[in-house]
């Protein structure tokens, strides 16, 4: 079967999965790629691990980021274990191989410093917000959601009415990259704010929680985008005069405030819909500062007193 049609089908099976619209054009983008510098009408049988090799050394001269080198590689590593356990395509072996016998090892990465959120930004963020119409009560609740409760843009953008449980200060994520539904859980202060925001947005027959204004901030033109929650954040950044912030450094943000202070990644990873332990321990085990800052503290001042 020629590498074209795989990754059509692959791409067909992974829609059905659920997976997200992102990610999907992100597993076309990557594969497409490697399909086209492979040549037309390569088939799967001829795909040999040093042509997986010579790929990665391609991106890496074209002056990609190790990060992006990487991301290429995950993207043939799930297309390839997939080809081997699918009888669409023949069930073809990966030229990446397995375990100990893997062929070509993953990329190495550099350790980039984590960036998120601090506290003190998010203070600095919400504090310069007059909370005087609805705009203003629909950004507060928002830029809160992603920063104690630690949720993707898209998880934030696809929450409907039918999710939001104020009996028990919660709601309910349904679309998540993940593929796996999980509850967050509501501060006080923020279930308050999410009520008068809904008391005072404009009457909206839609499921949307979160909209946007129309072009005379009059009316409503129907649910927040991706596109209207970085404008927002721009403005907001601006005005509280700090640095803009990312939607996902607020996720960074939630992880690291509760990491050092105390909650294990297990929790964290569930809180945040994690896949697997794995994927919160790859992203954050490192930057864990405050608990073994503490921990070390503690067990130096037994051996100093001889206990």
């Amino acid at each position: 079967m020629h590498m074209e049609h795989a990754i059509e089908i692959f791409l067909l099976y992974k829609k059905g999965e659920g997976l997200t619209r992102p990610t999907l054009d992100w597993y076309a983008a990557m594969l497409g790629k490697f399909a086209t510098w492979l040549g037309p009408k390569t088939t799967l049988n001829e795909i040999a691990p040093f042509d997986v090799v010579k790929w990665l050394v391609n991106l890496q001269d074209r002056g990609l980021s190790p990060l992006t080198v990487e991301g290429g590689y995950r993207a043939l590593l799930a297309f390839f274990n997939w080809c081997e356990a699918s009888p669409d395509v023949g069930r073809i072996p990966s030229p990446i191989g397995h375990g100990h016998l893997k062929t070509v090892k993953r990329p190495k990465t550099d350790d980039p410093d984590m960036d998120f959120v601090t506290f003190e930004e998010y203070i600095s963020l919400t504090a310069a917000i007059d909370l005087a119409t609805w705009i203003d009560y629909r950004d507060w609740c928002m830029i809160s959601i992603m920063f104690w409760c630690g949720v993707r843009r898209g998880e934030l953008l696809a929450m409907e009415m039918r999710d939001l449980n104020f009996a028990k200060s919660e709601i309910r994520i349904r679309h998540s990259k993940a593929r796996k539904q999980r509850t967050i859980f509501l501060l006080d202060d923020l279930v308050s704010g999410i009520a008068q925001y809904l008391s005072l947005r404009p009457t909206w027959a839609g499921s949307e929680v979160w909209l946007a204004y129309d072009k005379a901030r009059r009316g409503v033109a129907g649910g927040l985008t991706a596109t209207g929650v970085r404008l927002m954040l721009a403005r907001r950044c601006k005005r509280a005069g700090i640095r803009f912030l990312h939607p996902h450094l607020f996720r960074h943000g939630f992880a690291m405030g509760y990491l050092n202070h105390g909650a294990d990644l297990k929790a964290v990873g569930t809180l945040l819909g994690h896949s697997s332990f794995k994927t919160t321990e790859r992203h954050y085990a490192k930057w864990i500062d405050g608990p073994l800052r503490e921990l070390h503290g503690r067990v130096a001042e037994k051996i100093s007193r001889g206990s």
